[in-house]
């Protein structure tokens, strides 16, 4: 069928898209983002000249770049500073203090009186698109220890889209979306420049911007995660146990529900034990299997691995066959 005397591909060639856009990525559409992925395809085809829908779908499968290009422009996000401000409350007043005293705590334990190093304190803002919500979080989390300087703080901010993360390494935002961000926290932490304002490099030197297809999470649970920094091809990294903090917000939502299930046990298994998971105010996880501990804090609900074994010995005691337990390994 011919791609440009067609207003609209027909449904069976439109499935043919889908399908492998979810081999790619394990993404699922509902009808209005199935919408999107129609007018890109009309609109990507059209553009490198194809003259039916079998054309362009075999070159799809031909050309990595050009489908990651296709996936990048139907899964941008709609993102802006300070979303969900009750959630970086939380983890400023709350959470930081708590892992400040709980890792200091261990590290006198572990080293004596002996001189050390900072202590490293991970972060992951998984889905960060252009920015806002990593750059909002780095404010919060700096805001809510006591001694910064005494921490090495490493936040890893990663997302399909490239070309949503080089605006984000930038760190330059127009005026009107600088708005948004308290104005105790804008004079701190944002630099005037050309009319709207840049992240500064303070804060910029702290996020680690990574591509990462989060199918790599769903298939292997965090074992061989392929991270690929901007300018770079990209190495399998082990991301399990690593984090004290995941920012995982607005993304389950663009994967059917068996991926869904994996990329929460995925995540699971990449937060330390004690760590903390935050998602989007409507993807509350009771309908999957897992091992968090529901945490409510002045009306906000975020999800907590229990530190083993004391806390999951609590948890799990007297009960035989446990059906979680297959998350524990």
């Amino acid at each position: 069928m011919s791609a440009d005397k067609s207003g609209s591909i027909p449904a069976e060639m439109l499935e043919k898209f889908e399908e492998l856009i979810y081999d790619e990525a394990s993404l699922r559409f509902s009808p209005s983002r199935l919408f999107k992925l129609e007018n890109q395809v009309i609109q990507r085809s059209r553009t490198r000249g194809f003259n039916s829908w079998d054309d362009y779908f075999f070159y799809l499968r031909r050309d990595r770049q050009e489908l990651d290009f296709l996936i990048e422009e139907i899964t941008t996000k709609e993102t802006y500073f300070f979303r969900l401000p009750e959630q970086l409350r939380i983890v400023r007043e709350i959470i930081m203090p708590e892992l400040e005293a709980q890792l200091s705590q261990e590290l006198q334990t572990r080293l004596g009186e002996r001189p050390v190093s900072r202590v490293p304190l991970r972060v992951w803002s998984s889905g960060c698109a252009t920015g806002e919500e990593v750059y909002s979080l780095g404010m919060a989390l700096l805001e809510g220890l006591e001694y910064p300087l005494a921490w090495s703080l490493e936040i890893l901010a990663t997302d399909l889209s490239r070309k949503a993360l080089e605006m984000a390494h930038r760190g330059y935002y127009e005026s009107s979306a600088l708005e948004k961000i308290p104005e105790e926290y804008r004079k701190q932490y944002v630099l005037p420049r050309n009319g709207g304002g840049e992240i500064i490099p303070m804060l910029r030197n702290m996020i680690n911007f990574q591509t990462l297809n989060l199918r790599d999470l769903v298939m292997d649970k965090g074992r061989r995660s392929k991270l690929a920094s901007l300018y770079g091809d990209g190495d399998l990294v082990d991301l399990t146990g690593r984090f004290h903090i995941i920012f995982c917000r607005n993304v389950l939502i663009y994967f059917d529900f068996p991926a869904q299930q994996e990329l929460v046990t995925g995540l699971y298994k990449c937060l330390q034990p004690g760590g903390y998971l935050f998602t989007g105010d409507a993807e509350f996880l009771h309908i999957y299997r897992h091992n968090f501990e529901i945490v409510m804090k002045d009306g906000v609900s975020f999800y907590r691995k229990p530190a083993w074994p004391c806390d999951m010995l609590k948890k799990v005691k007297g009960r035989k066959n446990d059906p979680a337990s297959e998350f524990d390994d």
